[in-house]
């Protein structure tokens, strides 16, 4: 017995952070996401409803804590309600969002909040050129649309530290309220409008249609891989994504999202790639209606992007709170050295460590 209550022990020690036992409860999330990151500085923004705040967890903090509240923040997840979807900007120190149809930038500590222009909604940011931080938001010449009737006109940028700079960057179709956009903003994915997922070069120019289906659409960091949520795969509507790779269309990986641990296979809303890093994205789920409770997600795709390899359970929201449009940072530079992504021979389990299991259990016998 006292055997088989070692094996147990050093066994549970080998399985690594994005393994089922990440979601035990009383686990830490912000330590598992820098495991996974190889120690890189995470941060996550998202918003909370009822009442409205714009949440964050910081990996250097460890719990998460409140940047702002958010009048006439809606309910829901309608494209009415997206107009409160917030944005970590691309160094990582600031979120915008849309407030009372103006838009907003606020520093993650919650300081220094200030209105940049009148909007419909956050779009998504970039840094173009290095140094210079972009908020993109859809303006308020809203356009009747039967299959989109919450869809801004055109689609803008303002420059977040010289706001008098504003260009329209997108105005040759119908635009849907969400768009991902790569780091410097010269390529974006949108729906173009939707239900169509799309790829497009800014300013207004050429674009292609990579899938006939495929609202929630997100664009990897380095511009190589496109993303939509599914439709009926998987056995309901968003409850995967289709992933694309360059030369575009190239060919679709579909992933269930809705296997991770604790959701039930159900409905997952709002994939965004992780600035910047083309390994990890965030989602919410499940989404069970209004009165349900939905939660933040920090996944890794495998090294073919075609399956999920590690889950972190992000928020714990209260019961019947709703944690959705998640947006994350990754800081890169030299610390960013996250583990490689394999099949190993053992499924789940970190091999030198296991190694080292083996010399301690015949010790230990």
């Amino acid at each position: 017995m006292k055997h088989a209550a070692v094996f147990i022990a050093l066994l549970l020690a080998c399985l690594p952070a994005g393994s089922s036992v990440a979601f035990a409860q009383g686990s830490d999330p912000a330590k598992q996401i820098l495991q996974l990151t190889g120690g890189a500085r995470t941060k996550i923004v998202w918003k909370r409803q009822s009442p409205t705040r714009i949440m964050i967890l910081d990996t250097n903090v460890g719990v998460e804590k409140v940047v702002t509240t958010v009048e006439n923040g809606g309910s829901g997840v309608t494209g009415q309600d997206v107009v409160t979807e917030p944005f970590i900007t691309a160094t990582g120190t600031r979120v915008v969002f849309v407030e009372n149809s103006k838009l907003y930038v606020v520093d993650t500590s919650g300081q220094n909040k200030r209105e940049l222009c009148p909007a419909r909604c956050a779009m998504g940011v970039a840094e173009d050129p290095p140094g210079t931080e972009w908020a993109y938001y859809g303006d308020m010449d809203h356009v009747q649309d039967s299959n989109n009737p919450n869809a801004p006109g055109k689609l803008w940028r303002v420059q977040i530290d010289n706001p008098k700079v504003q260009e329209m960057v997108w105005g040759k179709t119908s635009i849907c309220w969400q768009w991902a956009f790569t780091r410097d903003g010269k390529t974006a994915a949108g729906a173009l409008p939707w239900p169509g997922a799309h790829i497009a070069n800014l300013p207004n120019g050429s674009y292609q249609q990579i899938h006939d289906s495929g609202c929630m659409v997100g664009i990897a960091p380095s511009g190589k891989r496109m993303f939509h949520s599914t439709a009926l795969q998987f056995g309901g509507e968003h409850r995967g994504i289709g992933v694309h790779s360059a030369p575009w269309p190239g060919q679709c990986a579909l992933i269930n999202l809705g296997d991770a641990p604790g959701v039930n296979n159900g409905t997952m809303l709002f994939p965004a790639w992780a600035l910047y890093d083309d390994r990890f994205f965030v989602v919410s789920g499940p989404w069970t209606g209004p009165s349900g409770t939905t939660r933040v997600l920090f996944g890794q795709f495998n090294a073919e992007f075609n399956g999920i390899a590690n889950w972190v359970q992000v928020t714990q929201p209260p019961a019947g709170t709703q944690d959705v449009y998640p947006s994350c940072w990754i800081q890169s530079g030299p610390i960013r050295s996250g583990p490689k992504v394999k099949d190993s021979p053992v499924a789940g389990l970190d091999l030198k460590l296991l190694a080292s299991f083996v010399k301690r259990l015949d010790a230990a016998l």
